[in-house]
Protein backbone atom coordinates (compact mmCIF):
# COMPACT_ATOMS: atom_id res chain seq x y z
CA UNK A 1 0.00 0.00 0.00
CA UNK A 2 1.57 3.31 -1.09
CA UNK A 3 1.97 5.65 2.12
CA UNK A 4 1.06 9.53 1.57
CA UNK A 5 4.09 11.66 2.08
CA UNK A 6 2.52 15.00 3.34
CA UNK A 7 5.53 17.77 2.63
CA UNK A 8 5.93 21.31 4.88
CA UNK A 9 3.76 24.06 3.21
CA UNK A 10 6.36 26.78 2.03
CA UNK A 11 4.77 30.09 4.06
CA UNK A 12 5.02 32.65 1.85
CA UNK A 13 7.95 35.51 2.41
CA UNK A 14 7.23 39.25 2.65
CA UNK A 15 10.02 41.76 1.94
CA UNK A 16 9.89 45.27 3.15
CA UNK A 17 12.29 47.53 2.12
CA UNK A 18 14.37 50.37 3.63
CA UNK A 19 13.52 54.04 3.94
CA UNK A 20 13.58 56.10 0.64
CA UNK A 21 13.20 52.59 -1.40
CA UNK A 22 11.17 50.25 -2.54
CA UNK A 23 10.42 46.93 -3.51
CA UNK A 24 12.87 46.52 -6.09
CA UNK A 25 15.79 46.61 -3.05
CA UNK A 26 14.32 43.04 -2.79
CA UNK A 27 14.68 42.02 -6.69
CA UNK A 28 17.78 39.76 -6.33
CA UNK A 29 16.66 38.07 -3.21
CA UNK A 30 12.94 38.00 -4.54
CA UNK A 31 13.67 35.89 -7.76
CA UNK A 32 16.24 33.64 -5.64
CA UNK A 33 13.16 32.91 -3.17
CA UNK A 34 11.08 32.24 -5.60
CA UNK A 35 13.45 30.28 -7.66
CA UNK A 36 13.11 27.98 -4.38
CA UNK A 37 9.24 27.63 -4.30
CA UNK A 38 8.29 30.25 -2.19
CA UNK A 39 4.93 32.89 -2.95
CA UNK A 40 7.20 36.43 -2.48
CA UNK A 41 5.81 39.55 -1.96
CA UNK A 42 7.85 42.97 -1.85
CA UNK A 43 5.59 45.53 -1.71
CA UNK A 44 6.62 49.77 -2.42
CA UNK A 45 5.14 51.27 0.62
CA UNK A 46 3.57 54.65 0.10
CA UNK A 47 1.72 55.89 3.07
CA UNK A 48 -1.52 56.07 1.28
CA UNK A 49 -1.68 59.79 2.17
CA UNK A 50 -2.27 63.19 0.68
CA UNK A 51 0.55 64.79 1.49
CA UNK A 52 3.93 61.92 1.94
CA UNK A 53 4.72 64.63 5.38
CA UNK A 54 1.82 63.15 7.21
CA UNK A 55 3.03 59.64 6.58
CA UNK A 56 4.21 57.81 10.01
CA UNK A 57 5.36 54.33 10.30
CA UNK A 58 1.65 53.18 11.31
CA UNK A 59 0.16 54.05 8.19
CA UNK A 60 3.53 52.13 6.35
CA UNK A 61 2.34 48.96 9.12
CA UNK A 62 -1.12 49.39 8.09
CA UNK A 63 -0.50 49.21 4.32
CA UNK A 64 1.49 45.92 5.26
CA UNK A 65 -1.23 44.32 6.60
CA UNK A 66 -2.87 44.14 3.51
CA UNK A 67 -0.54 42.45 1.87
CA UNK A 68 -1.11 39.19 3.51
CA UNK A 69 -3.62 37.17 1.37
CA UNK A 70 -3.14 34.22 2.71
CA UNK A 71 -4.00 31.83 6.16
CA UNK A 72 -0.90 30.76 6.30
CA UNK A 73 1.43 32.81 8.55
CA UNK A 74 4.11 34.30 6.63
CA UNK A 75 8.17 35.28 7.40
CA UNK A 76 8.67 38.52 7.61
CA UNK A 77 11.76 40.27 5.77
CA UNK A 78 12.73 43.45 6.36
CA UNK A 79 15.98 45.68 5.70
CA UNK A 80 16.91 48.94 7.71
CA UNK A 81 13.55 50.91 8.29
CA UNK A 82 11.74 47.80 6.70
CA UNK A 83 13.19 45.56 9.80
CA UNK A 84 11.48 47.69 12.24
CA UNK A 85 8.24 47.70 10.58
CA UNK A 86 8.75 44.11 10.65
CA UNK A 87 9.12 43.94 14.07
CA UNK A 88 5.95 46.36 14.25
CA UNK A 89 4.10 43.89 11.96
CA UNK A 90 5.06 40.69 14.16
CA UNK A 91 3.79 42.69 17.42
CA UNK A 92 0.13 42.99 16.25
CA UNK A 93 -0.14 40.05 13.37
CA UNK A 94 0.99 36.28 14.07
CA UNK A 95 3.96 34.98 11.99
CA UNK A 96 6.35 32.32 11.17
CA UNK A 97 9.47 34.39 11.68
CA UNK A 98 11.10 37.17 10.95
CA UNK A 99 14.26 38.32 9.84
CA UNK A 100 16.05 41.35 10.63
CA UNK A 101 18.90 43.10 8.38
CA UNK A 102 20.60 45.81 9.08
CA UNK A 103 17.44 46.89 11.22
CA UNK A 104 16.57 49.96 12.85
CA UNK A 105 15.93 48.87 16.62
CA UNK A 106 13.42 49.29 18.91
CA UNK A 107 13.35 52.09 21.40
CA UNK A 108 16.02 51.65 24.55
CA UNK A 109 18.01 48.78 22.62
CA UNK A 110 21.69 49.75 21.16
CA UNK A 111 21.11 53.14 23.20
CA UNK A 112 23.99 55.65 22.14
CA UNK A 113 24.96 54.00 19.09
CA UNK A 114 21.77 54.38 17.36
CA UNK A 115 20.86 57.14 15.65
CA UNK A 116 24.64 58.34 14.79
CA UNK A 117 25.41 61.86 14.66
CA UNK A 118 24.99 61.78 10.74
CA UNK A 119 21.02 61.97 11.23
CA UNK A 120 20.91 64.77 13.72
CA UNK A 121 18.04 66.24 11.78
CA UNK A 122 15.37 65.67 8.99
CA UNK A 123 12.46 67.95 6.66
CA UNK A 124 9.19 67.32 6.59
CA UNK A 125 9.78 65.62 3.54
CA UNK A 126 13.12 63.95 2.44
CA UNK A 127 14.00 64.72 -1.13
CA UNK A 128 16.19 61.99 -1.84
CA UNK A 129 14.69 61.22 -5.57
CA UNK A 130 16.02 64.61 -6.59
CA UNK A 131 18.40 65.33 -3.74
CA UNK A 132 20.65 62.21 -3.40
CA UNK A 133 23.88 61.54 -5.77
CA UNK A 134 25.47 58.80 -7.50
CA UNK A 135 28.24 59.01 -4.77
CA UNK A 136 25.46 58.51 -2.02
CA UNK A 137 24.48 55.27 -3.30
CA UNK A 138 28.15 53.76 -3.84
CA UNK A 139 28.37 54.87 -0.31
CA UNK A 140 25.35 52.84 1.37
CA UNK A 141 26.81 49.97 -1.11
CA UNK A 142 30.07 50.39 -2.23
CA UNK A 143 30.70 46.22 -2.84
CA UNK A 144 27.97 45.94 -5.65
CA UNK A 145 29.15 45.86 -9.56
CA UNK A 146 28.70 49.37 -11.06
CA UNK A 147 25.91 47.97 -13.08
CA UNK A 148 23.71 47.21 -9.66
CA UNK A 149 24.73 50.68 -8.83
CA UNK A 150 23.41 52.76 -12.06
CA UNK A 151 20.42 50.23 -11.94
CA UNK A 152 19.86 51.31 -8.63
CA UNK A 153 20.66 54.96 -8.11
CA UNK A 154 17.79 56.46 -9.95
CA UNK A 155 14.84 55.22 -8.14
CA UNK A 156 15.76 56.22 -4.58
CA UNK A 157 12.16 57.90 -4.02
CA UNK A 158 11.38 60.47 -1.57
CA UNK A 159 10.60 59.51 2.27
CA UNK A 160 8.67 61.15 5.08
CA UNK A 161 10.83 62.99 7.75
CA UNK A 162 7.91 62.22 10.06
CA UNK A 163 9.02 58.43 9.84
CA UNK A 164 13.00 59.04 10.08
CA UNK A 165 11.92 61.33 13.40
CA UNK A 166 9.92 58.39 14.48
CA UNK A 167 12.56 55.85 13.69
CA UNK A 168 15.61 57.75 15.33
CA UNK A 169 13.48 59.09 18.54
CA UNK A 170 12.58 55.48 19.09
CA UNK A 171 9.11 53.30 19.03
CA UNK A 172 9.06 50.45 21.51
CA UNK A 173 8.26 47.03 20.47
CA UNK A 174 6.96 44.68 22.98
CA UNK A 175 8.88 41.34 22.37
CA UNK A 176 6.33 39.22 24.29
CA UNK A 177 3.83 39.94 21.87
CA UNK A 178 6.05 38.25 18.57
CA UNK A 179 5.30 34.83 18.25
CA UNK A 180 7.54 33.97 15.34
CA UNK A 181 11.73 33.22 15.74
CA UNK A 182 13.60 36.04 14.78
CA UNK A 183 17.32 36.00 12.75
CA UNK A 184 19.15 38.97 13.31
CA UNK A 185 21.59 39.61 9.93
CA UNK A 186 24.69 42.13 10.01
CA UNK A 187 26.68 43.57 7.51
CA UNK A 188 30.32 44.14 9.28
CA UNK A 189 31.05 47.29 6.65
CA UNK A 190 27.66 48.73 7.58
CA UNK A 191 28.16 52.63 8.73
CA UNK A 192 24.75 53.41 9.20
CA UNK A 193 23.52 50.72 11.26
CA UNK A 194 26.43 49.01 12.82
CA UNK A 195 26.96 45.48 13.43
CA UNK A 196 26.93 45.97 17.19
CA UNK A 197 23.42 47.91 17.00
CA UNK A 198 22.41 44.59 15.17
CA UNK A 199 24.05 42.17 18.16
CA UNK A 200 22.05 44.17 20.34
CA UNK A 201 19.13 43.26 18.70
CA UNK A 202 19.52 40.11 18.47
CA UNK A 203 20.33 39.81 22.32
CA UNK A 204 17.26 41.95 23.08
CA UNK A 205 15.04 38.78 21.03
CA UNK A 206 17.33 35.99 21.96
CA UNK A 207 18.06 35.85 18.21
CA UNK A 208 20.09 33.84 16.00
CA UNK A 209 22.83 36.30 14.89
CA UNK A 210 24.91 36.40 11.26
CA UNK A 211 27.60 38.88 11.23
CA UNK A 212 29.16 39.23 6.79
CA UNK A 213 32.47 40.63 6.10
CA UNK A 214 32.77 42.91 3.88
CA UNK A 215 28.81 43.57 3.96
CA UNK A 216 27.47 47.08 3.52
CA UNK A 217 24.11 48.86 4.41
CA UNK A 218 22.29 48.12 1.40
CA UNK A 219 25.00 45.80 0.01
CA UNK A 220 22.96 42.78 2.22
CA UNK A 221 20.35 42.97 -0.76
CA UNK A 222 22.20 44.11 -3.43
CA UNK A 223 25.78 43.58 -3.07
CA UNK A 224 28.55 40.93 -4.39
CA UNK A 225 27.57 38.69 -0.95
CA UNK A 226 23.80 38.83 -1.53
CA UNK A 227 23.26 35.38 -2.20
CA UNK A 228 25.59 34.06 0.17
CA UNK A 229 23.36 35.90 3.07
CA UNK A 230 20.44 34.94 1.24
CA UNK A 231 21.19 31.15 1.29
CA UNK A 232 22.46 31.37 5.08
CA UNK A 233 18.44 33.40 5.59
CA UNK A 234 16.87 29.94 3.13
CA UNK A 235 18.51 27.78 5.72
CA UNK A 236 17.03 28.99 8.84
CA UNK A 237 13.82 29.48 7.07
CA UNK A 238 13.83 26.01 6.97
CA UNK A 239 14.81 24.91 10.32
CA UNK A 240 12.59 26.74 11.89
Amino acid sequence: MAHTVKTKRKPPIIFIHGAGGGGWEWDYWKTYFESCGYVCFAPTLKGNKKNLADVSIFDYVRELQKVKNSKQKPILIGASMGGFLAQKLAEIESVSGIVLVNSVPPKNVAAGLWPTKKYANSTDVIRWSTESTLQDTIDCMPEATQKTIHWAHPKWRDESGKVIKELRSGLPIDKKKISGKVLVVAGKNDIDITPQVSYQIAQYYTADYYAFEGVSHVGALLGKRWQDIAGVVKTWIESI
